[in-house]
């Protein structure tokens, strides 16, 4: 929480010597909007991991027999229930 507080009033002292800079103020905003994208680019990365897990799991889900079903649990009515689903549904 020190290092936070400390890290925001550096922030603040340098935005308040950039005041009036507009190639620094630019420099800022530009920063920001690629921090900006770099987040939503993992977050589109993690999405498309998590579609392809579900893909593969409920691939791997068909194959399964009757017994198989059995041990973890599931009938073949849920099964078939998961394995239609769209891979982007949970």
């Amino acid at each position: 929480m020190v290092q936070e507080c400390e890290t925001a009033e550096s922030d603040f002292r340098a935005l308040i010597e950039f005041r009036g800079n507009s190639a620094a103020l630019h420099s800022i905003k530009t920063t920001t909007r690629r921090a900006g994208i770099s987040a939503l680019l993992q977050e589109a990365w993690s999405m498309a991991l998590a579609w392809q897990e579900r893909a593969r799991s409920r691939h791997a889900l068909s194959l399964m027999d009757e017994a198989a079903l059995k041990d973890i649990g599931l009938s073949r009515s849920l099964a078939e229930t998961e394995i239609n689903k769209p891979f982007w549904r949970r």
